[in-house]
């Protein structure tokens, strides 16, 4: 997969999306980790950047896991929320956008800084 809003250089932008399931359930959420360097998005507080982290395979650690959210807006953009705090999505931290710039969580408002596509591509890893 590939995040249009690029966190970095593209070489080390694929990443894993590693879903998380409790006892047969349907996925809670889901863990994305990069391909590359095999770090996993965490969250942050409002407000702040995302951090990135060893991933450990540790898939039930709630501060790595992601949900997705229909925006309404009849495209296939999604908004990225903490899944143990739905109020509080990605969005591009410092607004500025462009390639490079930091991810960060804010708390919805519908903006589009925080609308995100998520797209399957072959990278190899999994």
């Amino acid at each position: 997969m590939h995040l249009i809003h690029c966190l970095g250089p593209a070489i080390l932008q694929q990443w894993h999306k590693v879903e998380s399931s409790t006892q047969g359930k349907k996925s809670c959420g889901f863990a994305l980790v990069n391909c590359a360097t095999g770090q996993a998005i965490k969250h942050p507080a409002a407000n702040r950047p995302v951090a990135l982290i060893t991933y450990t395979g540790n898939i039930n650690d709630n501060s790595l896991l992601w949900t997705e959210w229909n925006v309404g807006d009849g495209d296939c953009y999604k908004s990225i929320r903490m899944v143990n705090n739905t109020n509080l999505c990605w969005d591009i931290y410092g607004a500025n956008v462009k390639d490079g710039e930091p991810i960060g969580v804010d708390y919805w408002f519908g903006s589009s800084i925080e609308r995100w596509i998520i797209a399957p591509i072959s990278c190899g890893c999994a």
